[in-house]
């Protein structure tokens, strides 16, 4: 990384405040992403004691300065010439965020460079400052917009996506447009009557948590995938600014159907060459979890399927067995199995199983 050259400026003071010099050292740098907006101002304390007297609420003055301007232009443009922050400590405060940070253009439409940045940070009565006559331009990764962990679970009707948001994104995420989804091939497309999408679009900011829920509208869309062992699914995210679209890549870590874990405290298979044997004992807390998602939905149920999946290291299979209610003492659950199905120490058998409601 581009170490940048630090000085400390002693400037006398228009108003009453006492400047304290060489609260940091010349580690302290700045570097610039244009196409976030941001300005990340990285503090390196001197840990000079004098520096401790900064109460949490600060303000920050970022001017900069090129020869080719008559004056220094002051920024951020949107705010008046400062930025303030509630939480500052100085021991602990080693990066400073500036949002909505961009560069005045020249008379070619293109951002000017920078002869120097001079950093302010002050109080009522405190104030230090810092000069840096260089600035390392960093273009962040709209793949970095959340965080690694984001499971999407699908229901018959509703997409359910968690998501935890780095703040990389403010501004992109601002300017949301929809977010499209493609499971098992087949493509979705949410816009912003979603309100959970509004939610993100309104409150996207560092460390947030998202519950989004997508509904289509449309009953059982998404009842195709409860067949499915591994679901494929892949989404982004639209946003447009300026008249341009802006696609941001969304990577779930997990996409699985809507299930209630460790349903039964007991499964076991055996297999002839006919016919495969399902035994399960459930659990009473598992079927009070099933009584109250039942109820959720509103629905009434009239045919309750069990259905294995069978995989040997040649074929694939799929079983149902359907009944018209659930009985929790029924443990033995019979499978026919097809002629091309044999007993073999050539196959490799694993097995997978579900209750579902219809």
């Amino acid at each position: 990384m581009l170490q940048l050259t630090v000085l400390l400026a002693a400037i006398s003071l228009d108003s009453d405040g006492r400047e304290i010099h060489t609260c940091y050292t010349y580690d302290t740098s700045v570097e610039y992403r244009p196409n976030i907006k941001q300005l990340l101002i990285l503090l390196v304390p001197s840990n000079n004691t004098a520096c401790d007297i900064f109460p949490a609420g600060v303000n920050i003055n970022v001017t900069i300065g090129n020869t080719d301007f008559a004056t220094t232009v002051p920024l951020p443009v949107y705010l008046p010439y400062s930025y303030t922050i509630s939480n500052f400590g100085y021991q602990n405060t080693t990066q400073i965020a500036v949002e909505g940070f961009s560069l005045p253009l020249d008379g070619l439409g293109d951002e000017i460079s920078i002869d120097f940045l001079l950093i302010e940070i002050y109080s009522y009565a405190e104030i230090t400052r810092i000069e840096i006559l260089e600035m390392q331009t960093i273009i962040s990764s709209l793949s970095e917009c959340f965080y690694a962990d984001m499971p999407m679970i699908v229901t018959k009707d509703s997409l359910y996506i968690s998501m935890n948001s780095t703040g990389l994104c403010r501004i992109q995420i601002g300017a949301l447009k929809s977010l499209q989804v493609t499971i098992e091939g087949k493509q979705f497309s949410f816009d912003l009557t979603q309100a959970s999408l509004v939610d993100l679009k309104t409150n996207y900011n560092h460390n947030v948590k998202f519950s989004v829920n997508l509904n289509p509208g449309a009953v059982d869309s998404f009842s195709f995938t409860a067949q499915k062992p591994d679901i494929a699914a892949t989404a982004y995210l639209l946003t447009n600014q300026g008249g341009v679209d802006t696609r941001i890549d969304l990577v779930f870590s997990e996409v699985k159907y809507d299930t209630i874990l460790n349903f039964y405290s007991l499964s076991s298979m055996s297999l002839n060459d006919k016919a495969f044997i399902f035994t399960i004992i459930s659990k009473p807390e598992s079927l009070t979890a099933l009584r109250a998602k039942l109820k959720l939905t509103g629905y009434q149920y009239n045919k309750r399927i069990l259905r294995l999946i069978v995989t040997t290291n040649e074929q694939y299979y799929t079983f149902d067995y359907i009944t018209s209610k659930y009985n929790a003492l029924q443990l033995h659950f019979p499978f026919n199995a097809p002629n091309s199905l044999q007993t073999s120490n050539s196959n490799v058998y694993s097995f997978m199983n579900w209750l579902e409601y219809l």
